[in-house]
Protein backbone atom coordinates (compact mmCIF):
# COMPACT_ATOMS: atom_id res chain seq x y z
CA UNK A 1 0.00 0.00 0.00
CA UNK A 2 1.15 3.57 -0.60
CA UNK A 3 2.76 5.75 1.73
CA UNK A 4 -0.26 8.65 2.78
CA UNK A 5 0.62 12.00 1.67
CA UNK A 6 0.86 14.75 4.38
CA UNK A 7 -1.76 16.65 2.99
CA UNK A 8 -4.20 13.58 2.42
CA UNK A 9 -5.82 11.81 5.05
CA UNK A 10 -5.85 8.12 3.74
CA UNK A 11 -4.21 6.48 0.05
CA UNK A 12 -6.86 7.20 -2.82
CA UNK A 13 -7.31 3.42 -3.24
CA UNK A 14 -9.59 3.46 -0.22
CA UNK A 15 -12.44 2.68 0.04
CA UNK A 16 -12.54 0.71 -3.29
CA UNK A 17 -9.36 -1.63 -2.66
CA UNK A 18 -10.94 -2.77 0.64
CA UNK A 19 -14.78 -3.21 -0.71
CA UNK A 20 -14.04 -5.23 -3.39
CA UNK A 21 -12.36 -7.50 -1.20
CA UNK A 22 -14.78 -7.85 1.50
CA UNK A 23 -17.95 -6.20 0.36
CA UNK A 24 -20.56 -8.38 1.99
CA UNK A 25 -19.06 -7.52 5.65
CA UNK A 26 -20.43 -3.57 5.09
CA UNK A 27 -23.88 -3.34 6.59
CA UNK A 28 -25.20 -0.67 4.44
CA UNK A 29 -26.10 -0.92 0.63
CA UNK A 30 -24.06 1.04 -1.73
CA UNK A 31 -26.18 3.06 -3.94
CA UNK A 32 -26.67 4.40 -7.32
CA UNK A 33 -25.91 7.95 -8.39
CA UNK A 34 -30.32 7.78 -8.69
CA UNK A 35 -30.46 6.86 -5.50
CA UNK A 36 -27.88 9.11 -3.64
CA UNK A 37 -29.60 11.98 -5.16
CA UNK A 38 -32.76 10.76 -3.13
CA UNK A 39 -31.01 10.14 -0.51
CA UNK A 40 -29.74 13.22 -0.39
CA UNK A 41 -33.24 14.62 -0.99
CA UNK A 42 -34.60 13.29 1.54
CA UNK A 43 -32.37 14.78 4.21
CA UNK A 44 -33.46 17.78 3.17
CA UNK A 45 -30.57 18.86 0.58
CA UNK A 46 -31.49 20.72 -2.66
CA UNK A 47 -33.12 18.76 -5.43
CA UNK A 48 -29.85 16.53 -6.96
CA UNK A 49 -31.04 14.20 -9.49
CA UNK A 50 -29.52 11.31 -10.84
CA UNK A 51 -27.17 13.45 -13.44
CA UNK A 52 -26.37 16.07 -11.25
CA UNK A 53 -24.49 13.30 -9.07
CA UNK A 54 -23.03 12.11 -12.01
CA UNK A 55 -22.11 15.23 -13.08
CA UNK A 56 -20.69 16.07 -10.11
CA UNK A 57 -18.62 12.51 -9.84
CA UNK A 58 -17.25 13.66 -13.59
CA UNK A 59 -15.86 16.63 -12.04
CA UNK A 60 -14.29 14.87 -9.51
CA UNK A 61 -15.68 16.64 -6.35
CA UNK A 62 -17.48 12.82 -5.43
CA UNK A 63 -15.53 10.23 -5.04
CA UNK A 64 -17.32 7.19 -6.19
CA UNK A 65 -16.67 3.90 -3.52
CA UNK A 66 -16.85 1.58 -6.41
CA UNK A 67 -17.39 1.55 -10.59
CA UNK A 68 -18.96 -1.14 -12.21
CA UNK A 69 -18.95 -1.65 -15.75
CA UNK A 70 -19.79 -4.15 -18.43
CA UNK A 71 -16.84 -3.19 -20.60
CA UNK A 72 -13.44 -2.28 -19.69
CA UNK A 73 -12.98 1.30 -18.84
CA UNK A 74 -9.74 3.45 -19.82
CA UNK A 75 -10.25 6.19 -17.34
CA UNK A 76 -7.18 8.63 -15.52
CA UNK A 77 -7.35 7.22 -11.76
CA UNK A 78 -9.85 3.97 -12.10
CA UNK A 79 -7.88 1.15 -11.17
CA UNK A 80 -9.23 -2.34 -12.63
CA UNK A 81 -10.18 -4.83 -9.44
CA UNK A 82 -10.85 -7.07 -11.47
CA UNK A 83 -15.02 -8.81 -12.34
CA UNK A 84 -17.24 -9.84 -10.26
CA UNK A 85 -19.83 -13.13 -10.53
CA UNK A 86 -21.64 -11.50 -13.36
CA UNK A 87 -18.45 -10.34 -15.41
CA UNK A 88 -19.04 -7.01 -14.78
CA UNK A 89 -15.69 -5.14 -14.40
CA UNK A 90 -14.95 -3.53 -10.97
CA UNK A 91 -13.01 -0.64 -10.80
CA UNK A 92 -11.47 1.32 -7.47
CA UNK A 93 -11.50 5.34 -7.34
CA UNK A 94 -8.30 6.78 -7.19
CA UNK A 95 -8.74 10.11 -9.28
CA UNK A 96 -6.89 13.40 -7.54
CA UNK A 97 -9.16 16.68 -8.18
CA UNK A 98 -6.71 18.84 -10.06
CA UNK A 99 -7.24 22.61 -9.97
CA UNK A 100 -8.84 23.81 -12.81
CA UNK A 101 -7.30 26.37 -14.95
CA UNK A 102 -10.76 26.81 -16.45
CA UNK A 103 -13.70 28.59 -14.11
CA UNK A 104 -16.04 26.48 -12.80
CA UNK A 105 -19.02 28.27 -13.73
CA UNK A 106 -19.88 26.53 -16.68
CA UNK A 107 -17.74 23.27 -16.16
CA UNK A 108 -20.66 20.96 -16.78
CA UNK A 109 -20.82 21.77 -21.09
CA UNK A 110 -17.35 20.26 -20.90
CA UNK A 111 -18.90 16.46 -20.02
CA UNK A 112 -19.43 13.91 -21.91
CA UNK A 113 -22.90 11.12 -21.17
CA UNK A 114 -21.92 8.79 -19.14
CA UNK A 115 -20.48 5.41 -20.75
CA UNK A 116 -23.35 3.12 -21.52
CA UNK A 117 -23.31 -0.03 -19.11
CA UNK A 118 -21.19 2.56 -16.38
CA UNK A 119 -22.63 2.07 -13.00
CA UNK A 120 -21.47 4.27 -10.06
CA UNK A 121 -21.69 3.06 -6.25
CA UNK A 122 -21.75 5.01 -3.10
CA UNK A 123 -21.85 4.48 0.64
CA UNK A 124 -24.67 6.41 2.06
CA UNK A 125 -21.85 8.24 3.98
CA UNK A 126 -20.89 9.86 0.78
CA UNK A 127 -23.75 12.40 1.31
CA UNK A 128 -21.23 13.89 3.38
CA UNK A 129 -19.60 15.00 0.53
CA UNK A 130 -22.97 16.53 -1.14
CA UNK A 131 -24.11 17.88 1.99
CA UNK A 132 -20.64 20.18 2.34
CA UNK A 133 -21.14 21.16 -1.88
CA UNK A 134 -25.13 21.89 -1.41
CA UNK A 135 -24.02 24.42 1.67
CA UNK A 136 -21.52 25.41 -0.96
CA UNK A 137 -23.74 26.24 -3.76
CA UNK A 138 -27.08 26.92 -2.54
CA UNK A 139 -28.46 30.78 -2.87
CA UNK A 140 -28.75 32.06 0.04
CA UNK A 141 -32.53 34.32 -0.50
CA UNK A 142 -34.92 33.77 1.78
CA UNK A 143 -38.55 32.34 0.54
CA UNK A 144 -40.23 36.13 1.06
CA UNK A 145 -37.54 37.43 -1.26
CA UNK A 146 -40.49 36.59 -4.15
CA UNK A 147 -41.86 39.58 -2.52
CA UNK A 148 -39.26 41.50 -3.48
CA UNK A 149 -38.35 40.39 -6.66
CA UNK A 150 -36.15 43.67 -7.60
CA UNK A 151 -33.25 42.65 -4.87
CA UNK A 152 -32.72 38.90 -6.67
CA UNK A 153 -30.44 39.60 -9.46
CA UNK A 154 -28.06 41.24 -7.22
CA UNK A 155 -28.40 38.64 -5.07
CA UNK A 156 -27.61 36.09 -7.55
CA UNK A 157 -24.75 38.10 -8.87
CA UNK A 158 -23.11 37.73 -5.03
CA UNK A 159 -23.97 34.50 -4.88
CA UNK A 160 -22.22 33.18 -8.07
CA UNK A 161 -19.32 36.22 -7.77
CA UNK A 162 -18.57 34.00 -4.39
CA UNK A 163 -18.69 30.91 -5.94
CA UNK A 164 -16.11 31.74 -8.56
CA UNK A 165 -13.87 33.17 -6.15
CA UNK A 166 -13.47 30.64 -4.02
CA UNK A 167 -13.66 27.77 -6.40
CA UNK A 168 -10.68 29.30 -7.94
CA UNK A 169 -8.86 29.50 -4.22
CA UNK A 170 -6.66 26.59 -2.78
CA UNK A 171 -8.97 26.26 -0.20
CA UNK A 172 -11.48 25.06 -2.44
CA UNK A 173 -9.67 22.23 -3.25
CA UNK A 174 -8.79 21.61 0.39
CA UNK A 175 -12.00 21.18 1.39
CA UNK A 176 -13.41 18.82 -1.12
CA UNK A 177 -10.55 16.83 -0.89
CA UNK A 178 -11.42 16.68 3.09
CA UNK A 179 -14.62 16.25 2.40
CA UNK A 180 -13.69 13.06 0.65
CA UNK A 181 -11.49 11.83 2.99
CA UNK A 182 -13.61 12.23 5.91
CA UNK A 183 -16.65 10.04 4.17
CA UNK A 184 -14.22 7.52 3.04
CA UNK A 185 -12.81 7.18 6.73
CA UNK A 186 -16.05 6.74 8.04
CA UNK A 187 -16.54 4.04 5.50
CA UNK A 188 -13.74 1.68 5.70
CA UNK A 189 -14.86 1.83 9.53
CA UNK A 190 -18.53 1.55 9.17
CA UNK A 191 -18.37 -2.52 8.97
CA UNK A 192 -16.62 -2.25 12.47
CA UNK A 193 -19.08 0.16 14.44
CA UNK A 194 -22.26 -0.47 12.75
CA UNK A 195 -23.39 -3.32 14.97
CA UNK A 196 -22.47 -1.38 18.26
CA UNK A 197 -24.78 1.66 17.18
CA UNK A 198 -27.49 0.61 15.47
CA UNK A 199 -27.85 -3.14 17.64
CA UNK A 200 -27.99 -4.90 14.47
CA UNK A 201 -26.03 -7.13 12.00
CA UNK A 202 -27.03 -8.78 8.74
CA UNK A 203 -25.09 -10.16 5.41
CA UNK A 204 -26.00 -11.57 1.97
CA UNK A 205 -26.62 -15.08 3.10
CA UNK A 206 -24.99 -16.46 -0.48
CA UNK A 207 -21.96 -15.19 0.70
CA UNK A 208 -21.81 -16.76 4.39
CA UNK A 209 -20.73 -20.74 3.82
CA UNK A 210 -22.20 -22.34 7.02
CA UNK A 211 -25.52 -20.62 7.70
CA UNK A 212 -25.77 -22.43 11.27
CA UNK A 213 -23.70 -19.77 12.73
CA UNK A 214 -23.07 -17.04 10.37
CA UNK A 215 -23.74 -14.49 12.49
CA UNK A 216 -20.38 -15.86 14.48
CA UNK A 217 -18.60 -16.08 10.76
CA UNK A 218 -19.69 -12.65 10.27
CA UNK A 219 -18.45 -10.83 13.21
CA UNK A 220 -14.92 -12.56 13.08
CA UNK A 221 -14.66 -11.36 9.31
CA UNK A 222 -15.09 -7.65 10.57
CA UNK A 223 -12.67 -8.47 13.55
CA UNK A 224 -10.11 -9.17 11.58
CA UNK A 225 -10.45 -6.88 9.30
CA UNK A 226 -10.38 -4.09 11.96
CA UNK A 227 -7.02 -5.38 13.23
CA UNK A 228 -5.71 -6.28 9.76
CA UNK A 229 -6.87 -2.97 7.90
CA UNK A 230 -8.51 -0.42 10.50
CA UNK A 231 -6.76 -0.07 13.29
CA UNK A 232 -3.56 0.14 12.04
CA UNK A 233 -4.96 2.81 9.39
CA UNK A 234 -5.92 4.89 12.90
CA UNK A 235 -2.43 4.15 14.36
CA UNK A 236 -1.06 5.33 10.83
CA UNK A 237 -2.72 8.98 11.02
CA UNK A 238 -2.44 9.35 14.75
CA UNK A 239 -4.60 11.39 17.18
CA UNK A 240 -3.05 14.55 16.68
CA UNK A 241 -3.66 14.39 12.89
CA UNK A 242 -7.22 13.43 13.47
CA UNK A 243 -7.89 16.22 16.24
CA UNK A 244 -6.20 18.07 13.34
CA UNK A 245 -8.88 17.02 10.94
CA UNK A 246 -12.05 18.08 13.31
CA UNK A 247 -9.98 21.66 13.35
CA UNK A 248 -10.13 21.83 9.78
CA UNK A 249 -13.39 20.82 9.44
CA UNK A 250 -14.38 23.59 11.69
CA UNK A 251 -12.41 25.79 9.56
CA UNK A 252 -14.19 24.85 6.14
CA UNK A 253 -17.46 24.94 7.89
CA UNK A 254 -16.60 28.61 8.82
CA UNK A 255 -15.78 29.24 5.17
CA UNK A 256 -18.70 27.96 3.74
CA UNK A 257 -21.02 30.16 6.14
CA UNK A 258 -19.12 33.08 5.18
CA UNK A 259 -19.17 33.06 1.14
Amino acid sequence: MSQTTTSRLLEPELPGAWIVNRQHIWQMNLLDANKLASFSHDRGLAYFNENDVIHLWQLGLVKADLIKSRRKLRLVGLVDRGTDLYGNHIYSDERQLPKRQARWDNAVKTLKPLQEGVELLFHPFRYYVVYGINRLIELLASSMQIFLQEYYPRLLEYSLRAFNNFSRSDNFKTSINMWNDVASLAIVTEPCFYERIFHSIHATLSNIPNLDNWETQLRQEIAEYWEQHVQKLYQRIGKDRIEEIRQDLCVATQMLDSN
